[in-house]
């Protein structure tokens, strides 16, 4: 189960992705990832989602010259919300398809908060998921809504 939350950036400018600017940010980073962190999601990283969709297609053409299918093929590009002029590789431009992702995980840090929110409404346990819901609910509480838009994968 992964959730993935693109964030979306007030203005087109880039974002240094491996030490995120704060001006770039509709939300701070940094409460977001005390936030995670304090419900057991204690492994937060910021990304570019170019970086993850150059990776994707790269690794999808290499299979296809030896005459083989990539397991990316499978995997949908992450969004960019329209932006448009994408450099390629660790270029970012003004106006590229660059937008923050997080990539987000956990240790075992996760079962304490997990059993907690179990126990607090005991419902919860018939779930089909019930880990899968309260990620979901522990990563749309700790992003401004007006700053995501999710969607979960499997």
């Amino acid at each position: 189960f992964s959730v993935i939350h693109s964030v979306r950036r007030m203005n087109q400018t880039p974002v240094d992705l491996v030490q995120p600017r704060q001006a770039d940010c509709l939300f701070n980073i940094e409460a977001v990832r005390h936030e995670l962190s304090r419900n057991g999601l204690d492994i937060v990283h910021p990304m570019s989602t170019c970086w993850y969709n150059d990776e994707r297609t790269r690794m999808i053409a290499a299979a296809a010259t030896e005459g083989n299918r990539s397991p990316m093929a499978g995997l949908k590009p992450l969004p960019h919300f329209g932006r448009d002029g994408y450099g390629g590789g660790d270029v970012v431009v003004v106006g590229d398809k660059s937008c923050l992702a997080l990539i987000i995980g956990n240790t075992r840090a996760i079962w304490k908060p997990f059993g907690n929110w179990l126990c607090d409404d005991p419902e919860r346990v018939t779930d089909a998921n019930p880990l899968d819901r309260y990620v979901q609910e522990v990563v749309e509480r700790a992003l401004p809504s007006s700053s995501s838009s999710s969607s979960s994968t499997r």
